[in-house]
């Protein structure tokens, strides 16, 4: 299967790279938001991240818009590997 097939085929759904080099398309399940006062965890720019209490201010708000709110720092480390993996995949098979 081509890039332009899969993603014909499954359009943006998230994926996750497996360990054996092939793709799972993952379930959507929508966002997940803290309730007040829960733990945390961000990614910064750099690709750091910190630990964090939801309290729902403009900050928390932000960060859920734009999906960089999760459970688990093991969460993060997921997805920055899918986002390396992801960039090194379309820098090399990615249509230009």
């Amino acid at each position: 299967m081509t890039l332009k097939e899969f993603f014909e085929q499954n359009g943006n759904k998230p994926i996750e790279i497996q360990d054996d080099g092939t793709i799972k398309v993952l379930e959507d399940k929508g966002p997940w938001k803290p309730e007040t006062g829960d733990r945390y965890f961000h990614i910064y720019g750099n690709g750091d991240f910190e630990e964090d209490y939801w309290f729902g201010g403009a900050a928390d708000d932000y960060r859920a818009e734009i999906g960089n709110v999760f459970r688990t720092n093991a969460e993060i480390k997921r997805i920055v590997h899918r986002l390396k993996a992801r960039k090194k995949f379309m820098k090399e098979f990615g249509d230009d």
